[in-house]
């Protein structure tokens, strides 16, 4: 006796579930489409669980997202709060000194006001030259220049400014200290237009000179 096989899809227990008889057949057929009817019904209720997981992912990526913006702004605002207080800070600064300027330029001005309205009064020492004298007033300038040569322009201006001399002809002891070598002369070039240089006896004309 042959042995009998189930179909696989609807259950009938036959010599041959695939002969195409059986296949054709309508309880198979029947079968068929309900087992085909489950299968999509489990297949879309898949796919809705997983459109619902990943929404449900994707809802709580967002809510931390917000948390994250939200901290964002809040530390944004602290922020220009603090620098907006800054810059009030600093303005009441710039405004006190700029208060101050204004008092000192005020207080100039009245300084220079009282200094135009009263002349200083400045009296020139009265001195007479003679070699000696001379040869300290050189010695002062030559400090100054570092030992260089000295132009009689800077010697004469040198006198004019800080002296009122009592004799007038000092000029003629420039040329007896070089007679008994204790300055030098040299011709060289004008400091500058205003030098006449120093003409001694014999017409030639100088520019430098220097102690020896």
């Amino acid at each position: 006796m042959q042995k009998l096989k189930t179909c696989p899809v609807c259950g009938k227990k036959l010599k041959n579930p695939n002969s195409k008889s059986h296949i054709d057949s309508k309880y198979h057929q029947a079968a068929l489409k309900r087992k085909k009817g489950l299968k999509t019904s489990v297949e879309q209720k898949t796919v809705s669980e997983m459109v619902s997981s990943d929404t449900g992912l994707l809802s709580s990526e967002l809510s931390q997202l917000r948390l994250e913006v939200n901290e964002i702004k809040k530390q944004l605002t602290n922020f220009i709060n603090t620098f907006n207080q800054s810059i009030n800070y600093y303005n009441k600064k710039i405004e006190a000194f700029d208060k101050t300027i204004i008092g000192i330029v005020s207080r100039v001005n009245r300084i220079e006001e009282h200094l135009s309205l009263k002349p200083l009064k400045y009296s020139k020492k009265k001195i007479f030259i003679d070699k000696n004298r001379l040869i300290k007033i050189i010695k002062e300038i030559a400090k100054r220049n570092e030992g260089k040569y000295i132009t009689f322009y800077d010697l004469r201006k040198y006198i004019n400014d800080r002296y009122d001399v009592e004799n007038k002809e000092w000029e003629d002891l420039i040329e007896k200290l070089r007679d008994e070598g204790k300055i030098q002369f040299s011709k060289g070039a004008k400091s500058n237009d205003m030098d006449e240089g120093y003409k001694d006896s014999f017409n030639k004309v100088y520019y430098y000179f220097k102690l020896n």
